[in-house]
């Protein structure tokens, strides 16, 4: 399972510093959706460089790793990786 993730960079009382925002099955679906919205965000917020927006898997779903590899995803995305995408500059 993967979980979306927004990385508050700066302290922000009352709020997490990690929320999850969302879960997937593959790291594809994901990443459609991180893109997503981390481009709507850029774009209403230009000038705000204080958040990640991160897909990450669960660790606590180590068996849907092995299920991935059955269904024949890539070698990347069945380590336990992170991707960023930060506000544009």
């Amino acid at each position: 399972m993967w979980l979306l993730v927004i990385v508050l960079l700066n302290i922000v009382p009352g709020l997490d510093k990690i929320m999850v925002l969302n879960t997937f099955a593959t790291s594809e679906e994901c990443q459609s959706e991180r893109n997503r919205i981390g481009f709507e965000m850029a774009a209403a917020y230009p000038y705000e460089r204080d958040f990640v927006i991160a897909c990450q898997l669960n660790p606590k779903h180590s068996s849907i790793r092995a299920a991935e590899g059955s269904k024949g995803e890539s070698a990347s995305s069945k380590r336990n990786m992170r991707t960023y995408l930060r506000a544009p500059s």
